[in-house]
């Protein structure tokens, strides 16, 4: 789970995005790792292998004069949530087909969105939180992180470019968790692609401030925060925000888009449930008193935008919209279930959205789990943008796992 999940007491539903089709759902928590030691250390290796099949692709975009740009998919198989780990003293290494969701958002995250198509990767990570070793360290709880480089579909301007992401987790006293997180769009055909720009962009040295000086631009990165604080009680109430910086400015983010949302955790017989409501505006400049139209998910280099085989990687509504969410989870622990509405609008040089549409949503999921890791789940999505254009999508999915 990701480092911005809420502590489980009582534990929530699976967090991933259901503002558009978010794929198969997430895999069984890893069980503890177990065998005879390899090379000084307890070692595992882990397989998980999915197969899902859908009726067309809810996240993907037709309407007029989108950044991101993708003919709607047939009907397909995919192995998207498959993945290959290798345990290590400290974490482990792991080679994926799966997405990812970077924030406390239920209805959506500003940077890597559990909607989004999921990304072929490598990388390593630390997935359940724990104490730091150093005794200069302890002060800030428990930590978890990811750093991964993943290859992007669907850009022609420049051609296969790739993603670099980077998370850090912390929980530095009970009830609250803390998040930073960065990811940045390198390379790709005709692009620098060399260790040294890998560095310049790694210091922050990626803005040219002169367009002689753009050839040798790294790349596109974004970069933010996100908070949680739980209240304890019977019922537990939390209040969460992230923010993610558009751009650069003295070597910090800049020109912000935010989210902010409240949920309230209860149990109801052996029914464990749990509402939020959720408001993002993605016209980036919110932490100032300018804003910047025009800029969210968008990039003078990578012409297709901050996307991956034709889907925002941040929030599936794209750029340049705002919209208030609301939400219900249930979980029986053999079943679990998901129901959301949402409203919105989308300014005038909305990414995905019409020009100045409203924006209204419904997404339904049901799932099943079956034990030893097998688990279906079948979703539904209906959206309406606008007076004339409608999306709705269904998908069914089975994972088997061993």
């Amino acid at each position: 789970p990701p480092p911005g999940r809420p502590p489980p007491a009582p534990p929530p539903a699976p967090r991933r995005s259901h503002t558009r089709g978010a794929g198969p759902p997430p895999p069984p928590p890893r069980p503890r790792l177990g065998g005879a030691p390899l090379v000084g250390c307890a070692c595992a290796s882990r397989l998980v292998l999915s197969v899902a099949a859908s009726d067309g692709d809810a996240g993907d975009n037709p309407n007029h004069d989108s950044t991101i740009d993708s003919p709607r998919r047939p009907r397909s198989a995919t192995l998207a949530g498959s993945m290959l780990t290798l345990a290590l003293p400290v974490g482990e290494v792991y080679a994926s087909v799966q997405s990812r969701h970077w924030g406390p958002g239920w209805a959506g995250s500003l940077i890597l969105d559990g909607a989004a198509a999921p990304l072929p990767a490598i990388g390593w990570r630390q997935p359940q939180p724990r104490d730091f070793e150093s005794a200069w360290l302890q002060g800030l709880g428990r930590w978890s992180a990811d750093v991964f480089i993943a290859a992007l579909e669907g850009h022609a301007e420049p051609a296969r470019p790739a993603l670099v992401g980077m998370r850090l987790g912390l929980e530095p006293w009970p009830g609250m968790q803390l998040g930073l997180s960065r990811t940045m769009q390198w390379g790709g055909r005709g692009r620098p692609d060399n260790l040294a720009s890998l560095l310049r962009a790694l210091v922050g040295r990626d803005n040219a401030d002169f367009a002689a000086d753009r050839p040798a631009e790294p790349g596109n990165q974004l970069a933010g925060f996100d908070l949680r604080v739980t209240l304890p009680g019977r019922s537990p109430l939390a209040l969460y925000v992230q923010g993610i910086g558009e751009d650069e400015a003295g070597l910090m983010p800049s020109k912000y888009v935010a989210l902010a949302g409240a949920d309230i955790a209860w149990r109801a017989g052996a029914v464990q449930a749990r509402a939020y409501v959720e408001w993002v505006d993605l016209v980036a400049g919110v932490f100032s008193g300018q804003r910047y139209p025009g800029t969210t998910y968008r990039h003078h280099i990578y012409q297709q935008g901050y996307s991956h085989a034709g889907r925002p990687l941040g929030h599936p509504l794209g750029g340049d919209t705002r919209l208030a969410s609301l939400g219900l989870m249930a979980d029986a622990g053999r079943w679990s279930g998901v129901l959301a509405v949402h409203r919105g609008s989308a300014a005038a040089q909305a990414q995905v959205a019409a020009a100045g549409s409203r924006i209204s949503g419904l997404d339904a999921a049901l799932a099943w789990d079956f034990g030893s890791g097998t688990r279906a789940s079948l979703s539904l999505w209906s959206w309406r943008i606008g007076a004339a254009r409608r999306e709705t999508s269904a998908q069914a999915a089975w994972r088997l796992a061993w």
